[in-house]
This record gives C-alpha cells, sequence and structure tokens, in this order.
C-alpha cells in the first residue's frame, strides 16, 4: 500500500518538485542559519535592525516593507534585546532560502520548455544543481547572513520570475489574467524593500510578446522598447510620478484654498480610487479585458507600494530615527527622489574636468510650517561651460580622490580633459571589468581573497608561490572554473532549444547586470565593494547553470548507455554545489562574530555620563544605534552623525529628549539654522581691520543669531549669506569653574588655559561646522562632548590640541596641548576603559572568520592600546604599561587576527618595558611574513608595486626595531633583506 502511493505520488510531478523545493528550502535555511551572524555587522547592517526594531526611518528611500517584515521576526526573540539582531538578520536567511527554492522552480519550469520532455529525474536535477550553486555563491550567501535588503529584494525577483512563468504556461485568459495580477501586487510590495525587481519587467514584456506573437525582429525590438519603456516609468513615472501629484494637490488646497495639512492627499487618494473604480466599471461592462487586467494592475501595484504610509505615519511620532523627516508629502518625495544624494549625468554631461560658469535655482523644496507650506530652498543646478560637456560622460566627479581614480584607470595626466575614448576605456576597464565581471567571476569562478579590490582567482595559478598571507585568507576560493563553465553551457543549450524563454532570462541577466552599470555609473573609488548590486544578474546566470546538466546530458546521451546517463550527469555536476559551499563556508560562516557590537559598545563605553558623542561615517554611527536602540546600552549617550548635522531636520532632533539624554542647548535657533538660510554655506571673507586678528566665538554666534548686516555678503544669484571675517576664533574659559568641575585629571591640569584657540583649516565653514562650534560655546562645559576619529578629522576647524583620549573616542577639553601631533591621554580613564570596561567576545576563537575589513579595524584597537602604554611608560608606570601591552595581545592575538603595522610600534614598547624575548618574537614573525609577500611580489606581481613599496617599508621599520632591542644578528638578516629586495624594486 506504501509502495503504491509512493509510486503515485512520484508520478505526480507537480508534488515531486514541491517537496524537492521545500527540501531544498530547508537545506539553504539550515545553511544561512549554522552561518548568520549573530548580531549586527558593519555597514547598514545596524541602522536596519534599528529601525526594523522600533519601526523608525532609515535612510532614503527607505524600506517599509522590509521594517514590517523585520518588526515581526524581532518579536521572536521574547524580549532577549541581544538576540534581536539575530532575528531580524534571520529575515535575510529565510528569504534567501526561498529564493533558492522559487529558483528550483524556475529552472524546472524553464528546463521542461527546453526538453519537451517529462524526464522530471532530469530536471529536478538541473534543478537541484542550479539553485544549489546560487544558494553558495559569494555574493547572495553574504547577503543571506545580515540584516539588508538585498536578499529579500532577490527573493521579489525570484517569485516574480517564477509567477511570470507560471503565468505564461496558462491557456486560460482568466487565470492568466490573475498572475499577471499577482506579478503587479508583487512589484509594488518589492517597493517597499528595493525597486530591484521592478528590473524583470522586460522579462514579463518578452514572454507576454512570444505567447501571442510568432518571432520576428521588428516584434522582438518593440518588444525591447516597451520592456525598457515600462521599467523606467515605474520606476519614475510611478514610483515618484504618484506622490509628485499629490505633492501638487496637498499645495494646491494647503497653500491655495487654506485647508488644513493632507487635505490634498486624501482628495487626491478619493479622486484616484473613484476614476479607477470607473475605469474598472466601465472595462466590464464594455467587455474589454486588456483594459480591466491594465487597471486592476494599477490597483495592486498601488496597494503594494502603499506601505510607504507606514513611513509617513511612524515619522509624524518623530521617533529618535528619522531620516529626512518624511512626515509631509514634500518632504517623502524628496526622501523617495533621495534629493540629497544628488545625480549623476549618463547620456549627456560634464566631465571632471568641466568648468562651472553659472548656476541657476531649480525645483523649489518646501518645508512644512504652521499653516501652510513655504519654499525652504531650491534645487542648485550648474551651469557648464557648453564645450566641456559631452555626450555618454563615465567620469564626471570633480572630488580630489575620484580623480585621482579617474587618472590611474586611464592614464589620463593631470590636468588633460578625457575624450568620448577615455571614457569608454574607463567604463570597460573600471565599471565594466572591475566592478561587474570581477563581482562575476568571484561568484562562479573564484576570489583571491577578502581585502578590498582582491581579483578573481583562475585554477591555472599556482598556489604554491602564493605567500601564507594570501593562502590563510579564508576568502581565498577556486571553483576550478566549473560554476561558470556549467553556465556557459546552459547559456548556448537555452538559446539553442527555447530562444523564446531565452530572450527573458537573458533581459534579467543583461538589465540587472550591465544595464545596472550603465544606469549607476560608478565612480572610482568606492568606499566599499558594491557585488550585492549585481545579484539579479548571478541569479539569472545561475539558471543557466542549472541549465547546464541538461546540456551534458544531452552530450553523454550520444556516447553512455542510457541506464548510466543521469546518474553520471548528476555525480558530475554535483560537484559544482559540493566545491561551492566547501571553498565559501569558512569565509561566510559569520557565527560567533561579536566584533561590530563589542566595537559600538566599547566607543559608547569610552563616554563619561550623559556625554555628547560626534561620529563620522556609518560604521562610525550605524553599530552605536543598533547599540543604543536596540540593546538599551548608554541611551544617556547623545550620537550626533557629523555629516548629518548640515540638515535642519537632524538639528531639530537634537533640540528633544532622546531617552535618557536631554535636548542640546544651542543658543542659534532654527531661523539660524534652516535650509536655504544664511548659513548653509559660511565663507571666509578677510577684512582689512581684522588682518592675523582672532574673533570671540560668542560674539560671532551672537552676530549670526541676530542675522547682522556686518557678516553678510552677496552670491552669484544677488542672495545674502553670512561670512566668516577671521580663520581665528576664540572662546574664554572660566578656569575657576572648570577646575571646581574637576573635569581635567592631574596629569593634564597643567595645559588648562584660560582661551581656547580655534583654527580654521580651509576657506569656509559649513552649516555643521556653525553648530558644533555653536554646542562647544553654549555647553559652557556642563556635558561632556567627545569624537570619534573619523569625526575629529573630518571638521572644517583644528581641535586636535584640545582633546584628550579616554578610551575609542576624545573628549574636548579646555587645555592647550604645546604638542598637537600626539595626542594627550587621560591615562587613568583609557586604562580602566580598556582593561576593564572593554567588552570583547570571541576575538581569541581562531575558528571565527574576522575579514580583511575587520582586521584593519582591529589595527586601531591596537593602536588605541600602544598609544595608552606609550603614556604609561612616559609617567614611569611600566608595570600598568606592561600589563596594557600583554592584554592588547590576548586581547587581539596573532592567531585570530596576523600582526599589523600597529604591531610594530607594540614590540617596540615591549622593549622599552623590558620584555625583549616578547618583542622579538613578533619582529621575527613578521620578518618571515614580509619576506614571503616581498618574494611573491617581486617575482610574480612585478606589477603590484604598491604592495611592494607597502612590504618594504614594513620591513625597514622591522629592522630597525629589532635594532634597537639589541638583537643586532637578527637586525643585520632583517637589512640584508632589505638591500636585495631594494635592489630588486629598483630593477622593476
Amino acid at each position: 500500500m506504501l509502495r503504491s502511493n509512493l509510486s503515485r505520488f512520484m508520478k505526480n510531478y507537480y508534488s515531486l518538485h514541491s517537496l524537492i523545493g521545500w527540501c531544498l528550502f530547508i537545506i539553504a535555511l539550515i545553511v544561512y542559519t549554522l552561518t548568520l551572524e549573530p548580531t549586527v555587522s558593519f555597514w547598514d547592517s545596524g541602522e536596519f535592525i534599528a529601525s526594523s526594531y522600533k519601526l523608525q526611518i532609515p535612510h532614503p528611500p527607505g524600506a517599509p516593507l522590509f521594517l514590517l517584515i523585520a518588526r515581526m521576526f524581532s518579536l521572536l526573540a521574547l524580549g532577549n534585546l541581544e538576540s534581536i539582531g539575530f532575528w531580524v538578520n534571520m529575515v535575510s536567511a529565510v528569504s534567501s532560502a526561498a529564493t533558492v527554492t522559487f529558483l528550483y522552480w524556475i529552472i524546472v519550469m524553464l528546463g521542461r520548455k527546453t526538453i519537451y520532455s517529462k524526464n522530471e529525474a532530469l530536471l529536478s536535477t538541473a534543478g537541484i544543481i542550479g539553485s544549489l550553486s546560487f544558494a553558495f555563491s559569494d555574493s547572495f550567501w553574504f547577503s543571506a547572513s545580515e540584516t539588508e535588503v538585498y536578499a529579500l529584494s532577490t527573493f521579489f525577483i525570484s517569485i516574480v520570475v517564477w509567477a511570470i512563468l507560471k503565468m505564461d504556461n496558462e491557456t486560460d485568459l482568466k487565470i492568466e489574467s490573475k498572475w499577471i495580477l499577482l506579478i503587479a501586487y508583487l512589484m509594488g510590495l518589492s517597493i517597499g524593500v528595493h525597486p530591484m525587481s521592478l528590473l524583470a519587467i522586460p522579462t514579463l514584456v518578452y514572454t507576454m510578446y512570444f505567447k501571442r506573437k510568432p518571432f520576428s525582429i521588428k516584434g522582438l525590438a518593440i518588444s525591447s522598447c516597451i520592456g525598457l519603456g515600462l521599467t523606467l516609468f515605474m520606476m519614475y513615472g510611478f514610483r515618484l510620478g504618484l506622490i509628485g501629484m499629490i505633492k501638487k494637490f496637498e499645495l494646491l488646497f494647503i497653500n491655495g484654498f487654506g485647508l488644513p495639512f493632507y487635505t490634498g492627499f486624501v482628495f487626491f487618494t478619493i479622486a484616484f480610487t473613484l476614476i479607477i473604480g470607473y475605469g474598472i466599471v466601465y472595462s466590464v461592462k464594455r467587455n474589454n479585458h486588456s483594459l480591466n487586467v491594465a487597471l486592476l494592475s494599477i490597483c495592486f501595484v498601488v496597494i503594494g507600494y502603499s506601505s510607504y504610509t507606514t513611513i509617513v505615519i511612524r515619522s509624524v511620532y518623530n521617533p529618535p530615527i528619522d531620516q529626512n523627516n518624511p512626515e509631509d508629502i514634500p518632504n517623502l518625495i524628496n526622501y523617495l527622489d533621495m534629493l540629497q544624494y544628488g545625480t549623476r549625468p549618463l547620456v549627456y554631461g560634464e566631465n571632471f574636468t568641466s568648468k562651472i560658469v553659472d548656476y541657476k535655482q531649480g525645483a523649489p523644496i518646501y518645508r512644512k510650517t504652521k499653516d501652510k507650506y513655504e519654499v525652504a530652498d531650491h534645487v542648485l543646478e550648474y551651469k557648464y561651460n557648453p564645450s566641456d560637456l559631452g555626450f555618454f560622460p563615465r567620469m564626471y566627479s570633480q572630488s580630489a580622490h575620484h580623480i585621482e581614480g579617474y587618472q590611474q584607470w586611464t592614464g589620463l595626466k593631470k590636468g588633460q580633459s578625457p575624450t568620448f575614448i577615455d571614457n569608454m576605456k574607463f567604463l570597460m576597464a573600471y565599471q565594466v571589468g572591475h566592478m561587474y565581471l570581477r563581482y562575476f567571476f568571484w561568484n562562479f569562478v573564484g576570489r583571491e581573497g577578502d581585502f578590498q579590490d582582491a581579483g578573481w582567482l583562475s585554477f591555472w595559478e599556482d598556489a604554491s608561490i602564493l605567500p601564507k598571507s594570501l593562502t590563510k585568507n579564508k576568502a581565498l576560493n577556486n571553483f576550478l572554473f566549473l560554476p561558470l563553465l556549467l553556465g556557459i553551457l546552459g547559456f548556448f543549450y537555452h538559446y539553442k532549444n527555447n530562444f523564446k524563454s531565452f530572450t527573458g532570462v537573458f533581459a534579467l541577466f543583461i538589465i540587472t547586470g550591465l544595464g545596472l552599470v550603465i544606469y549607476l555609473n560608478s565612480p572610482a573609488p568606492e568606499p566599499r565593494e558594491r557585488d550585492y548590486i549585481f545579484i539579479g544578474s548571478f541569479y539569472a546566470f545561475s539558471i543557466w547553470v542549472g541549465l547546464g546538466v541538461l546540456a551534458i546530458f544531452s552530450a553523454l546521451s550520444k556516447t553512455l548507455s542510457k541506464r548510466y546517463v543521469l546518474p553520471i550527469t548528476a555525480i558530475v555536476t554535483l560537484i559544482v554545489p559540493t566545491i561551492m559551499i566547501s571553498e565559501g563556508w569558512d569565509d561566510h560562516d559569520r557565527s560567533n562574530r561579536f566584533l561590530t557590537s563589542d566595537i559600538a559598545r566599547n566607543h559608547l563605553a569610552s563616554c563619561a555620563k550623559n556625554a555628547i558623542l560626534f561620529t563620522g561615517g556609518d560604521n562610525d554611527t550605524y553599530p552605536l544605534w543598533y547599540a543604543q536602540e536596540v540593546e538599551g546600552f548608554r541611551t544617556d549617550i547623545r550620537a550626533i552623525v557629523l555629516s548629518y548635522f548640515n540638515a535642519e531636520w537632524y538639528i531639530e532632533q537634537m533640540t528633544r529628549q532622546a531617552y535618557q539624554s536631554k535636548p542640546l542647548p544651542f543658543s542659534l535657533v532654527n531661523e539660524n539654522f534652516k535650509r536655504g538660510g544664511l548659513n548653509e554655506y559660511i565663507p571666509f571673507v578677510e577684512r582689512n581691520n581684522l588682518k592675523n586678528a582672532s574673533i570671540d566665538l560668542k560674539q560671532y554666534l551672537k552676530l549670526i543669531k541676530d542675522s547682522h548686516p556686518a557678516l553678510q555678503v552677496g552670491t552669484k544669484n544677488g542672495e545674502k549669506i553670512n561670512s566668516l571675517p577671521s580663520k581665528k576664533l576664540t572662546l574664554s574659559i572660566d578656569t575657576d569653574m572648570i577646575k571646581e568641575k574637576q573635569i581635567i585629571p592631574d596629569t593634564i591640569l597643567p595645559f588648562l588655559t584660560n582661551q581656547l584657540k580655534i583654527s580654521v583649516k580651509g576657506n569656509a565653514l559649513h552649516k555643521n561646522d556653525l553648530m558644533v562650534l555653536d554646542l562647544i560655546s553654549s555647553n559652557n562645559w556642563e556635558r561632556p562632548v567627545y569624537f570619534t576619529y573619523t569625526a575629529l578629522h573630518s571638521l572644517s576647524f583644528d581641535i586636535s590640541n584640545m582633546v584628550v583620549q579616554e578610551g575609542f573616542t576624545y573628549r574636548l577639553l579646555p587645555i592647550q596641548n604645546p604638542n598637537p601631533e600626539q595626542i594627550l591621554v587621560n591615562s587613568d580613564a583609557m586604562y580602566e576603559n580598556l582593561i576593564t570596561n572593554f567588552q570583547w567576545r570571541e576575538t581569541t576563537n581562531p575558528n571565527v572568520y574576522f575579514s580583511d575589513f575587520h582586521k584593519n579595524m582591529m589595527t586601531h584597537t591596537r593602536s588605541n592600546y600602544n598609544q595608552l602604554a606609550t603614556t604609561l611608560i612616559e609617567e614611569g608606570e611600566l608595570e600598568k604599561a606592561k600589563k596594557t601591552l600583554y592584554s592588547s595581545l590576548e586581547t587581539v592575538p596573532d592567531d585570530t587576527i596576523p600582526y599589523d603595522v600597529a604591531s610594530i610600534n607594540t614590540a617596540r614598547l615591549l622593549t622599552q618595558v623590558g620584555e625583549k624575548e616578547k618583542s622579538l618574537s613578533i619582529t621575527k614573525t613578521m620578518v618571515d611574513r614580509v619576506d614571503e609577500e616581498l618574494k611573491y611580489y617581486t617575482e610574480h606581481k612585478k606589477n603590484d608595486l604598491p604592495n611592494m613599496q607597502r612590504n618594504f617599508t614594513l620591513l625597514n621599520m622591522l629592522s630597525q626595531v629589532i635594532r634597537e632591542s639589541g638583537y643586532l644578528d637578527e637586525a643585520s638578516k632583517a637589512e640584508n633583506k632589505l638591500k636585495v629586495y631594494y635592489d630588486r624594486i629598483n630593477e622593476i
């Protein structure tokens, strides 16, 4: 009986493939769960976890549906705050596992169209190989292990493509229409995660074209234009245009008719519903099926898109994370349009050498006042010399480090303008080669390592010549070209056997790959690797990896007995996902890695109670948000993102209570920091009567507050802005009050000054600089003020001689350091923080994977320990200095985070505290490694001059430290190596 039921089940291929699909879901979910990061990771993860946990507003354009789903997952933590990060990360794991399942079903459906038979075992094999190969590909696995939108976005691509194929299989027009409506709804929903799934629209158009029309070049061209046009319409015309229309009604009803806020939105919603409703009724009465489906599709897209209403609703309640404050329609459209990120020329525009000859006011930017919307500012539109404009500009950014990148990639000399050929060279070499094909090969060929700009790894490279620093890199993966070759076989097999379905997959592959390359127009260099952008393209190629199984089966069928073809095909192709998971496991296993969370907590732990902490970039900020918002750690501290301090909405947020942190004490008011006011940009305009003179900061701020005409200068467009009359600012200090408060430790008290002297670095202040200065002045040393390293060096004025290091942060104090190149250290506070207060989990576990980025972060940790040890030695505290250095070696051991440039100074300091043998042990280990790398680069990588020079410098530093420690023989050996490599590098 059981055998009979099983037989019937196996014959029902729908049940068979459903079962296999769900088995693959379980397999993938187990893999992703085992390798999942247990808490926050770097970049946007901390912001998304914090925002989803409390339904707050992340950076534009937001991801409301993602936040809602992640919020539900966070409830599975059952009140355990430290496990919330894990459960929100599980959103990516679950959605990635579901993507693998739908990919399996897609490959089976496409395979059935290709082989025109019901060889279900063969189709299952193809689906399993293709879906598992994608499951264990580098970029997708990476996204599956952390909180980001790309895993869920790829799921939407997968389910949309699956629904397109299900629609294609239907002959009943009514059922086909239902699939179209489902696709429309899914695309509307996906906008609330990431609009990537909209790039599947050309696949839908091709599928419908081939279903209804015979193939022709003209028909294919028309379908291509329609597909691209619909994609652009959905990306801009619908996604932004719908809110743009609401904005016009809102402005008309509020500013024109004097009605309450949101009246225009309500009117438009009612009118839109009635118009669409009437159209649907009309289409039914006229029996116009196409119009009916089109109008219903619009309804379903809008319903899916409506998740964005949660952004407005939550913003009205002013949560602590409320980026861009999109609580009204004008702000919402700026939020969706990502206005703050600017634009990039695509078809025609400027190059990096183009000269700005004029600028004009563009579209108005509105702000919500008490009873209406007023124009706060205008988008600034630059006019360039027409002779400097060109077709298809790829090198447009005028940022200094981008210009340097352009020149490195194209060979342009300083001051030389790029031609069209130069732009094409940059497109092919950097944007296509480095920023797409390199990532493509990472996923289907192999990867050199996890260091920035790591190349792809070919199987013909001799691994025996690689230095151990590379062979021990867990991200050194070699797939022996097998996934690529199998995908290429599938590509041609699909093209040859079913061109109609091939065009849909090819469209998805191209538009999510090379199409995004053209659209994004990436500058050089990018701050981090961007492979996650192209996951849709890698997904499409994985379909061909699965279909490659059919190609191999077809080839073997011509030479082998029918009985053995399928088993041999399965065994041979199973090698592909097997080698991918075996090579990729160690560098995708994030289990037991708590480093990001610990670094964030240690930054906060470095600050005194009720502190104000200025942060710099994403990795300075988002993990701190996670620690405060999710784990509730040190909510007395007000973390201020320095770059956000330019924004009116952000400054206003700082004037509100946030948990235990009181509002910030500003002397300036909204009129002084509002957008489009006098203080967006404050240029230095020297006055003759103030040459080389200093101006009092408090008096200057009072003039700013009063909008005094004495400070104002005219701009090219006839407007007024405030100016800076001197680059030297002074702030008087009540030294008696400071001594009474005892905020300066005794060791630093001699540096107390009665007047702070602040020097402006460049030729202007920005609004964030002005607000920092106002806070310093108004705070009157009531609340401790700290800076992260990044924030301290991002200011337009120099206060490096007024800060004292107390851990991972730098405290501003009324002191004058006579030697600002050497940061002062509060040794008692820093020793207490580093030795007692700081938390380090699993940093001594050699089985935990720390990427090259994590290792670089820990270089700063070692440097901080060295800084404390240096101060303790200067203070005569040799035992405490020794304990500090050994604590550094225990916290960041060599077998988990290999010795780096900071370890050279550690060795030098160990010599100074009498630990010469330990010092020699470190330096000898490093000399051997540097020697290996220099041998490799000078013999096999002669074009990599930067790495040669870096290692040569390290070897030189090591030889000096060894000589200082008194081991002259060892020093001579290192110096002899220096001479050898000096000659080799000069020859190269």
